[in-house]
């Protein structure tokens, strides 16, 4: 997976210096705090309260599910709305802060997680 990962985030890098676009390299890597408009903000905050009142309704179910796919599909939870929710969450997410703080810190926030758990 992490070979993987390397080798598709080198890719991408290599293809979009390529390219002739207006957007530089190093907003794409790091972001551009300076450059959001309040539109970026306005859509960030709506992603935001989504992902926030997804948690808050569905928290405990969630966190069932993530530990325990079986037991979740045993207490008469809907599992495949869970997993396909939490995905779609998770894609949100990652849509609205790449631009803000770019690929590499987003892929830092999805990463740290689970290496610090293992």
């Amino acid at each position: 997976m992490g070979l993987v990962f390397s080798i598709m985030f080198a890719l991408g890098v290599i293809l979009i210096s390529k390219i002739e676009t207006t957007v530089h390299l190093d907003h794409i890597l790091f972001g551009d705090v300076l450059g959001l408009s309040w539109q970026n903000i306005l859509e960030t905050a709506g992603v935001t309260t989504l992902v926030l009142s997804f948690i808050f309704f569905k928290g405990k179910d969630l966190l069932v599910f993530v530990f325990d796919q079986q037991h979740a599909k045993a207490l008469g939870l809907p599992v495949t709305l869970l997993h396909y929710g939490l995905l779609s969450l998770l894609s949100l997410t990652i849509v609205a802060a790449l631009k803000a703080v770019g690929m590499i810190l987003v892929i830092a926030m999805l990463i740290t997680p689970g290496a610090v758990a293992h």
